[in-house]
């Protein structure tokens, strides 16, 4: 694997600056606007998995946790209250990366150096 990197290298340097930069840009817009794409479609399945628990409970997280979680001590309750815990942190994770993909993407897109 080494030899093969250090080959990828010596042929990028070999390239005009200019080819080299272009090959670049378009490498880090691809993978940008993919791993873009793909969070978008782990955002809408967070989403899906809390509103399940919206739905089923009649109420949002903030409700549950202040409400029912305090008077209910049944196993299954707990259960989710963990699971709709994770889903909301997941999101609010994925939401904060989305920024800089799309930095990423509109950077390349108009061109700044």
């Amino acid at each position: 694997m080494q030899a093969i990197s250090t080959e990828l290298l010596e042929k990028l340097k070999s390239l005009p600056e200019v080819e080299r930069d272009q090959l670049i840009r378009a490498g880090i817009y691809e993978a940008a606007l993919g791993r873009m794409q793909q969070l978008e479609r782990e955002i809408e399945e967070c989403k899906g998995r809390i509103s399940s628990f919206e739905t089923k409970y009649g109420m949002t997280f903030q409700e549950f946790e202040s409400g029912l979680l305090q008077k209910d001590d049944a196993l299954q309750v707990h259960e989710d209250y963990n699971d709709w815990f994770y889903w909301k942190q997941v999101l609010e994770e994925k939401n904060n990366f989305l920024p800089s993909f799309s930095y990423l993407i509109w950077h390349d897109a108009v061109g700044i150096a």
